[in-house]
């Protein structure tokens, strides 16, 4: 099978596992009654019994999970973009305005890196 070259839309790979990794924070930000502010896992270390456990282990999961799958992507195409710079198909990719909304993808992905962290 043919590896195909490298294109910087990939990342919106790393940018949709920083995206599903937000999503069960976000649910339990909005569906838990906490203090003002975000939610932390001192919050959530209560409803850890009883039958809501499975779910927020669940949540949990997802969120540990989808977020490395992320931080992992984001490492390796960064590593291949930075190998790609040297390239002259780099500088007619980034010469070409039907392509190069894609370079966008990049600083796109990072701001979710940011939001992962918070």
């Amino acid at each position: 099978m043919k590896k195909l070259p490298f294109n910087p839309l990939q990342f919106l790979m790393a940018l949709g596992a920083g995206g599903i990794a937000v999503i069960p924070f976000a649910f339990m930000n909005y569906s838990v009654e906490h203090p003002k502010g975000l939610i932390a896992l001192k919050h959530i270390f209560p409803l850890l019994s009883g039958p809501s456990a499975f779910l927020y282990y669940i949540l949990m999961i997802i969120m540990i999970v989808f977020g490395i799958v992320h931080v992992v992507l984001m490492v390796n195409f960064f590593i291949q973009y930075i190998n790609r710079k040297k390239t002259t198909q780099a500088q007619d990719y980034a010469n070409d305005p039907l392509k190069n909304a894609g370079m966008t993808t990049p600083i796109l992905a990072t701001a979710m890196t940011f939001n992962l962290f918070i």
